[in-house]
């Protein structure tokens, strides 16, 4: 005669999902196999007999008790589909051996608590009206996938979770929480976040996509660690003054997707070696055939206008400059790809145009410009005085010109400076070095007016 207990003897301390209290369960099923513990809590039985398993879950699942409690169980492999929606279901420190599939169901609340996955997970029209929690979810196996496929949730829950690779297909949040959660791959394809989302501390590591994805209200990528390849493309921020980024920036990439008033904190980097060289023009400079020019141009343009809307007016010119940086280094073929200018761009009024004022940003290059000019023209008409328009202009008497200006510095520099500054602003004489001077002083003069009214309306602008 067997001397085990009739009922299983597992418990385990678990959260209830909506008052967040800790209760204790103690599982009142009947034993099998001589064991102390029942077909769910036996730690082999899902291998000797899954088919029963299966049976007695699914019979279990659709039965007509209140919050159904798999806690700890081990599970085969299994699909579920339409079963009557229950007010809580727990599969709390659950062990899924198998794939699963959840299809067109209603849930009230689901928690996946320290479950451990070792199947694919997925979920097809699957609504949750309350709460779906996956807390401390170790996924680890980088060959399985968890979909989440047109499916609808109330309030999901995404804390400390690990997983290698998830896929979010054409779903509908309402409050969603990813804090601290860890994927490799995270795709998110045609879903919709209609209140608050927080990516607080959560960490794509290998690949992020968000691909013609709609959030309607804030949303938090502050202090999250975007280390792998993250795209938002086609993304729509409909509240962008509640959007936060910040940190490091080096791999994300905005495509069609307007960021001109996202917040970007203090501490953003968008480049490695060079903070403000954006992933896009990373990969140009890297290979321009693989990366279109005028995605990574009109990023460059979102983002200077995003920083010169908050007056950070310094940061915004570095974005114009890098912008026009590389529209001198490369251009578009009639079939619209990129290529490098080469020895073209040398040639280009834009060359000339960053050489003389770095494209209407660089005050100190203007002035550096017209001092070398000026001091150029001083010292060429220091050396080739016109001693006949000389005397015409200011006789002296008898005084032989060409000897005072041999003998006195002074007055030969006296000399120099006042035709150098006459011809500087386009005045007096009418010989070649005058025309070459006025010239000169035109582009000089020209540039430091584009600087100025650049600064200015940069000032007044917002």
């Amino acid at each position: 005669m067997s001397n085990n207990p009739k009922t299983c003897k597992y418990s385990y301390n678990y959260s209830d999902i909506k008052t967040k209290e800790y209760k204790d369960y103690q599982c009142d099923r009947d034993t099998i196999l001589d064991s102390t513990f029942c077909a769910f809590h036996h730690s082999s039985y899902h291998e000797t007999d899954p088919a029963n398993v299966r049976k007695l879950f699914l019979d279990e699942l659709t039965s007509n008790t209140n919050s159904k409690f798999f806690i700890g169980c081990n599970l085969p492999s299994v699909k579920i589909s339409k079963i009557t929606p229950s007010p809580s279901i727990y599969f709390v420190n659950t062990k899924f051996h198998g794939d699963v599939h959840f299809l067109d169901i209603v849930f009230n609340s689901v928690d996946f608590t320290k479950c451990d996955i070792q199947g694919r997970l997925e979920f097809t029209n699957v609504n949750v009206d309350v709460n779906l929690v996956f807390k401390y979810v170790r996924d680890d196996d980088s060959n399985l996938v968890t979909t989440f496929k047109r499916c609808n949730f109330k309030n999901v829950e995404f804390i400390s979770t690990k997983f290698k690779f998830i896929k979010f297909l054409e779903c509908g949040f309402s409050h969603a929480n990813f804090r601290y959660t860890k994927f490799d791959t995270m795709i998110v394809d045609e879903c919709s976040f209609a209140e608050k989302t927080d990516f607080g501390g959560a960490a794509i590591m290998k690949h992020g996509e968000f691909q013609s994805t709609v959030f309607h209200n804030a949303v938090k990528f502050h202090h999250a660690e975007l280390s792998g390849i993250t795209v938002f493309k086609d993304v729509d921020f409909k509240e962008q003054k509640l959007v936060r980024f910040g940190g490091d920036l080096s791999k994300i990439s905005f495509l069609r997707t307007d960021i001109t008033r996202i917040m970007f904190d203090e501490n953003t980097v968008w480049g490695k070696d060079d903070r403000y060289l954006i992933y896009g023009a990373q990969k140009l400079e890297k290979n321009p055939s693989e990366e279109k020019l005028s995605p990574v141009l009109t990023t460059y343009r979102n983002l200077r206008e995003n920083y010169e809307f908050r007056l950070m007016y310094d940061e915004a010119g570095q974005f114009f400059i890098k912008e026009m940086d590389l529209k001198k280094k490369y251009c578009l073929d009639q079939n619209n790809e990129t290529k490098p200018r080469k020895f073209r761009g040398y040639f280009s009024l834009i060359y000339y145009y960053n050489v003389l004022c770095q494209y209407g940003e660089s005050f100190n290059r203007v002035v550096l410009w017209a001092v070398a000019i000026f001091s150029a023209s001083v010292i060429y008409f220091a050396c080739y005085p016109d001693v006949v328009e000389l005397y015409t202009a200011k006789p002296l008497g008898d005084i032989n010109y060409s000897e005072e200006l041999k003998n006195n510095l002074a007055f030969r520099l006296q000399v120099s400076m006042e035709r150098t500054l006459a011809s500087f602003f386009q005045a007096d004489k009418n010989h070649l070095a005058d025309y070459i001077v006025r010239l000169s002083s035109l582009t000089v003069l020209g540039a430091l007016f584009v600087v100025l009214r650049r600064k200015l309306e940069r000032k007044f602008r917002h």
